[in-house]
């Protein structure tokens, strides 16, 4: 983890934003009504063994569509050059500090280090993470964003990923 987070702490921060009613909501501006396509590139920390060691491309869709009161859900895919990757559905809150977003996210996902070998025991994994994005104009906005990706167990079909990532952006 970066900057000395264990996972713990990560999961616990995200968890207590989550939950957290944003002070500015009233006051922000409505994002796009159909939501929003984010493409990122980022990598996995070079000590782990999980995808993403090499590089890693997602694409995910921002929905604004209401889920639960205000969690909104986060569509994500994604491969590395290795032939691993990984499909998951994840609850997030929007939070806005001026012209800032800051969206954590927690949900379950379906992982493969080599999508040539299915292996069911590395299957099923939890992703959390948080995105932080600038608006450049109305519709394209700049972010850097981490997201942590196991089974919740130190064990060898844990995906032991953690991402750090720059992405793009674009509101419809």
């Amino acid at each position: 983890m970066p900057f000395g987070l264990t996972y713990a702490m990560f999961a616990g921060a995200i968890a207590l934003g989550l939950l957290t009613h944003s002070p500015g909501e009233s006051l922000r501006k409505r994002d796009a009504e159909n939501g929003a396509w984010l493409f990122s590139l980022g990598k996995n920390d070079p000590q782990k063994r999980g995808v993403g060691i090499n590089g890693l491309a997602s694409i995910e869709y921002f929905s604004e569509q209401e889920w639960f009161g205000d969690f909104k859900p986060i569509w994500a895919a994604s491969l590395d050059p290795d032939g691993g990757g990984f499909v998951s559905l994840a609850l997030r809150k929007d939070f806005y500090w001026g012209p800032v977003q800051i969206s954590p996210y927690i949900g379950p996902a379906l992982h493969q280090r080599d999508l040539t070998k299915f292996d069911m025991d590395e299957l099923f994994q939890f992703r959390t993470g948080i995105d932080v994005m600038y608006p450049l104009t109305d519709d394209v906005l700049l972010g850097i964003g981490f997201f942590h990706m196991s089974n919740s167990q130190n064990n060898d079909a844990s995906s032991d990923v953690d991402v750090t990532r720059f992405s793009i952006v674009r509101r419809f």
